[in-house]
């Protein structure tokens, strides 16, 4: 046939091999086999036998050029169109020809193009073809497997059924006829599932179905017109009339494919219905097989464990006489038959809750798939939202499951741990039994035998127990935890859209006295009482405890106030005042905020714990426990405010009035506790629902318009409690904002009172309870941040008093200056230590970052479960990116191997993923502003290090927190090497040329860091620049000259150039002062006298000694050179200002002169003496006395 026909058989093995996505398509596979060497040997016979004259041929009721091809699109179900003339057969063979040509001209690539077009068109006409006798075959066999079915489930289903159980069969045969079992109970089980996940597709694929059948016929009704129209050439075939006959019948085909599909479901409607019947019943059978396999296993190891612990209490009963080894020998093995009984009770507790378990995620799967399809086909309405919200209630909480699946791993831990002291424990057993006879005795040895079999039946049992039982355990925990988690979400973003109760109505008024008198009936509060007492009698003991508990809060009242008062005191004076005086007030403002709360908590709890018959004392219990914790965390707020307690002593928050707050939470407590109380015992699970709409409706109506006021009360901007505040910090956005946030907020809470009257009770209760959630993190955020806050300011006050202590020790009287004399540049060197002021403005604000991302955190976890605005996040694909992940593949059947491969998985970025990567930018950059102030404050002062390695940590810390933060954000974006590939050639070439001297300088700032040739706080002199370091930077290091200016050094200047550091090692300098006295001067006086001024400093140091060197004879002067040595640099200027003074002082009293430039003066061109006189006291220059002298003698 040519390379094109090769072609086509390889196009058409690929369509009879590929699987439908229905599984009775997948029956269709063997019959295309045959469909297609049918139609291959149709066109064989009658390859290309059409004339084009004649038209496009398209089967027995094709188009003929405009002939009438319209009823080809009308057949029956059953009759299957006839094949194609046009074959793939001369397709392939005319594409062979037409590839085989080395050179093809423009007509030609056209003409392929639609022959390859028409070949793809008619293999999915085969393939539809294939599909349709598939399905043509099982409607045909669908009666037959009904009648089969029917008559199986006509049978009674055996309640048990008979385990045959082998003569003298082992443990070990016995576990693996159950293994077998579970294997068959496994594969339908997993048949079970896919049956019904086949009928949901079907169920899908019918809904659908009609209108593809529909559009399929329009398409080949205009196909049909299309080819009438279309133009033939004389003689030839052209490409558009094959392609369109290709077309025409694969459209046939897939009709005729659509309709078989259709009236197979038809036909068989029954036996879907029948099949999940048939495969529930056979695992049932399963079920009950594997369950009596299970029994006999039980039984067995029972048999054998009854049969050791006897032969133990043998062995005891004959070891009166025996050595102390056996009788140890024999306790322990009695010791191991107890531990065994005792593991099989615990398999077993194990198995039943496990069962549990099974039970739970079949009812929730079923539930969940319940909830789906009521929400898909109803909506959301009142009838879906109360299946939800009772949904909701009987979810488990996933807090106490993940705390069941920790205890079940550490269960399985420690068994794993006790398994290997087991096969220590028979280890050492068998190399007893290997030693001689004359070592072991045979009463020991017996035992030692029977310790090993007892050692193996143990560890065996603790094996299977691990692999059988705990592992798939832990399994279905962690699924079962899933599927609550899926369910509850589900829930939860569709349950606050649905209305809990109708709106309200003449009705609901009509009803209301009714509602009152029942819930204010006497004889139900006397019940309630009758019921605490019967509590109280049944278990005395809680309620002692409870009662004793309060009495004790009650009673230390007085003392707790008293020490209030006494920390009042100390907290005033500074010298007293301490961080653990507020953690004492802290402590005690608990209990005392709590005394009454505990009232209605423990009152609440022992009704909640109601067993009876009525549901009212449950619903007083529960209201009860609502109130009582709101109460406790507006009386714990009150606690704040008390007078002389932590808000005005400790933490100063002087811009509120205290007492205002105090009295308008006293005024909350008395409306509002009350509201909450009924509007939660009457929304009770039992409690009628005309209490709901009635009372408990006007009732959280009122309390969210009193709230409301109240909460005007607190924020009203200018006779609130902050107006203190208001006018303090006015410059902030947040205050000057107050108008709009404030009403906006207060507009949310009537939001609030209005949503109970249209119904949407359950909706406005859910929103308040999330507010509640997040007031109280708002409260522990606020108070955890005026600890911290008042923790810095304790801190801050004793580094300045230590400071204080330290300058003062190191030089009394005034600061300490440090300065460098180099030639005639004088200066002061800055303190290297970070000024106070700075920590405390950094401090402050890293607490101030650390409070805004709690209060952010603290918004995602309480409103996360509740508004799906904020799931939206999840869901909203920014972007993709693919990774690489580490899968096992099996590497063999056989061998059971397995290999760790790379597979591609693409990883969706979402907006939440962006919200994240905001948030670590703002954390990162908060971090790096402020870390060094909280070094400062918290670990660095109490280091023995000094400015310069303090400096030097901090700046690294910046470094390692930025890079931290760079790794997250790219960890999150999906930013990998192999993304940044091109960003490093990039920056590497720039290195090469722009950027190479920033590189240098870069990674000259590292070494500095590290290596520390110099520190902040240094004297150093780099090409002719002195002056102290006050910052190194990545790219310069500042220094601040003697003229305080901030002179810019580039990190490069430092490595490759010469650097003196006059501080580095060593402090110690060395001071030269040169003295010059007159030719003919004392110099032994005058060397003793320098000596003298040197022994007398006491800063100049005695060792190294100081040295007086008479240099030489100069020309106007003789020349000595004192030498002194000072220990720090910040003494050079102070004592060379005091030596100076000493030595011009000494060698005045002594008389000797301090030398000063000498000349003479010879004058070659007089002849004679030359007179020098005094005229007038004061000397006369040469000419003039001359000129004096001349006028004399003339006159």
């Amino acid at each position: 046939m040519g390379f094109g026909a090769g072609r086509v058989a390889g196009a058409a093995w690929d369509c009879m091999v590929r699987g439908s996505s229905m599984t009775d398509r997948s029956q269709a596979n063997g019959w295309r086999i045959g469909i297609w060497l049918g139609v291959w040997m149709l066109g064989a016979s009658m390859a290309w036998s059409v004339t084009p004259e004649a038209g496009v041929v398209v089967g027995t009721n094709g188009t003929a050029g405009g002939g009438n091809g319209g009823g080809a699109a009308a057949q029956a179900a059953d009759e299957e169109p006839a094949p194609s003339l046009v074959t793939t057969l001369k397709l392939a063979q005319e594409i062979g020809v037409l590839e085989g040509k080395s050179e093809r001209s423009a007509e030609e690539e056209t003409r392929l193009k639609f022959l390859k077009d028409a070949q793809s068109a008619l293999i999915r006409a085969v393939d539809s073809r294939a599909q349709a006798a598939a399905f043509k075959k099982l409607r045909a066999e669908a009666p037959a497997l009904v009648k089969v079915i029917q008559d199986e489930l006509a049978t009674p289903a055996p309640d048990q059924v008979p385990i045959e159980v082998p003569d003298g069969a082992s443990i070990e045969q016995l576990e693996q006829y159950l293994r077998v079992a579970q294997a068959e109970y496994d594969a339908l089980k997993k048949a079970a599932e896919e049956i019904d996940k086949e009928n949901t597709q079907r169920e899908k694929r019918l809904a659908t179905l009609p209108e593809e059948l529909v559009e399929a016929k329009a398409q080949l009704a205009e196909m049909e017109a299309r080819a009438a129209v279309l133009p033939a050439v004389p003689g030839e075939w052209t490409g558009p009339q094959i392609l369109t006959a290709a077309q025409i019948e694969e459209l046939r085909s897939r009709v005729y494919f659509l309709q078989q599909e259709l009236a197979s479901y038809d036909a068989r409607r029954e036996l879907i219905k029948l099949r999940p019947q048939q495969a529930q019943r056979r695992l049932r059978v399963a079920e009950l097989t594997r369950t009596g396999w299970e029994r006999e296993l039980q039984a067995a190891r029972q048999r054998e464990i009854e049969q050791q612990q006897a032969q133990a209490r043998q062995a005891e009963r004959q070891s009166a006489d025996s050595a102390p080894a056996v009788v140890q020998a024999i306790e322990h093995n009695q010791e191991l038959t107890k531990e065994r009984a005792d593991l099989q009770s615990r398999r077993q507790g194990y198995e039943r809750r496990q069962q549990e378990i099974r039970a739970r995620v079949a009812t929730l799967t079923e539930s969940l798939a319940q909830a789906r399809i009521r929400v898909e086909l109803v909506g959301f309405n009142d009838v879906v939202g109360q299946f939800l919200r009772n949904e909701v209630s009987n979810l488990p909480s996933l807090r106490v499951l993940k705390r069941q699946a920790r205890l079940l791993q550490d269960d399985t831990y420690q068994i794993q741990v006790r398994m290997i002291e087991l096969r220590d424990e028979l280890a050492i057993a068998e190399s007893m039994l290997q030693r001689p006879a004359e070592e072991v005795s045979e009463n020991l040895r017996q035992q030692l035998t029977s310790q090993s079999e007892y050692l193996g039946s143990l560890i065996r049992d603790y094996d299977i127990l691990v692999r059988d039982v705990l592992l798939p355990f832990e399994l279905e925990m962690d699924g079962y935890i899933s599927q609550v988690a899926e369910f509850r979400q589900f829930i939860m973003e569709r349950i606050l859209w649905t209305r809990s109760i109708p709106p309200v109505s003449k009705d609901d008024l009509t009803e209301l006295p009714g509602a009152i008198a029942d819930l204010t009936d006497p004889d139900q509060w006397k019940q309630t009482g009758r019921v605490l007492i019967a509590d109280a009698k049944a278990g005395p003991l809680p309620v002692t405890l409870g009662l004793m508990l309060l009495l004790v809060v009650w009673g230390l009242r007085p003392l707790f106030m008293r020490r209030l008062r006494t920390i009042h005191q100390q907290v005033r004076r500074a010298s007293t005042d301490s961080f653990a005086l507020t953690l004492s007030a802290f402590a005690i403002a608990i209990p005392l905020g709590l005394a009454g709360p505990l009232i209605f908590l423990f009152l609440g709890w022992r009704l909640s714990l109601s067993t009876g018959q009525e549901v009212f004392p449950v619903a007083v219990g529960s209201g009860l426990l609502y109130a009582g914790a709101i109460y406790a965390t507006s009386n714990l707020t009150r606690e704040l405010f008390r007078v002389e307690g932590l808000a005005q002593d400790h933490f100063r928050w002087r811009a509120m009035d205290c007492p205002q707050m105090r009295r308008l939470l006293s005024i909350c407590n008395a409306f509002v506790l009350p509201v909450y109380f009924i509007v939660n015992m009457v929304s009770f699970a039992g409690m009628d629902e005309r209490y709901l709409s009635t009372v408990g409706r006007l009732t959280m109506m009122i309390g969210m318009l009193v709230f409301s006021a109240l909460l005007w009360r607190v924020l009203h901007p200018e006779k609130g409690v902050f107006r203190s505040a208001y006018a303090r910090y006015g410059d902030v956005w947040l205050i000057r904002w107050r108008r709009g946030w404030i009403s906006l907020l207060l507009l949310g809470m009537l939001g609030l009172a209005v949503l109970p009257a249209i119904g949407f009770f359950y909706t406005s209760l859910q929103l308040q309870v999330q507010l509640l959630e997040m007031y109280c993190w708002v409260i522990g955020v606020v108070v955890v941040r005026a600890l911290l806050m008042r923790w810095l300011l304790i801190a801050q006050r004793t580094l300045a008093m230590h400071r204080k202590e330290t300058q003062g020790a190191v030089t009394p009287g005034p600061q300490i200056q440090s300065a460098v004399v180099l030639g005639d540049q004088t200066g002061q060197a800055d303190f290297p230590a970070m000024d106070l002021s700075q920590i405390s403005i950094q401090s402050r604000k890293l607490v101030h970052t650390f409070t805004v991302f709690a209060l952010l955190v603290g918004m995602w976890v309480t409103w996360d479960d509740v508004l799906p605005a904020l799931r939206i996040l999840e869901e909203q694909r920014v972007w993709s990116y693919w990774t690489e992940q580490v899968q096992e593949v099996p590497s063999g059947e056989a061998s059971g191997e397995v290999t760790m491969v790379k597979v591609p998985v693409e990883v969706p970025v979402t907006m939440a993923d962006l919200a994240l990567v905001i948030l670590v930018i703002l954390g990162t950059i908060g971090a790096t502003r402020n870390i060094p102030g909280l070094m400062e404050i918290s670990l660095l002062r109490r280091l023995p290090l000094d400015g310069g390695a303090r400096y030097a940590i901090t700046t690294l810390s910046r470094y390692f927190v930025t890079i931290v933060g760079i790794i997250v954000f790219c960890q999150i974006l999906g930013i990998g090497w192999s993304d940044v590939q091109w960003l490093a050639a990039a920056i590497t070439l720039g290195l090469g040329f722009g950027l190479q001297e920033i590189f240098a300088n870069f990674v000259s700032g590292l070494i500095i860091l590290f290596e520390r040739p110099m520190r902040v706080g240094d004297v150093v002199t780099i090409n002719n620049i002195t002056g102290s370091v006050s910052r190194i930077q990545m790219r310069a290091t500042t220094i601040m000259d003697w003229d305080r200016k901030e002179l810019i050094v580039p990190n490069k200047e430092f490595i490759t150039g010469q650097l003196v550091n006059w501080t580095l090692t060593d402090t110690t300098l060395r001071i030269v002062i040169p003295v010059g006295i007159a030719h003919g001067s004392d110099t032994g006086k005058a060397e003793e006298i320098l000596a003298g001024i040197a022994q007398e400093d006491p800063d100049i140091m005695t060792d190294p000694a100081p040295a007086v060197v008479f240099t030489g004879f100069g020309d106007n002067s003789l020349n000595f050179q004192l030498r002194i040595f000072i220990p720090r640099l910040d003494l050079f200027v102070p004592v060379s200002h005091r030596v100076y003074l000493k030595i011009n002082r000494a060698f005045s009293q002594e008389g000797i002169e301090i030398s000063f430039p000498q000349r003479d003066l010879h004058l070659r061109t007089v002849s004679g003496p030359i007179p020098v006189a005094i005229h007038k006291g004061k000397e006369i220059e040469l000419p003039t006395l001359m000129e004096e002298q001349q006028g004399g003698q003339g006159t």
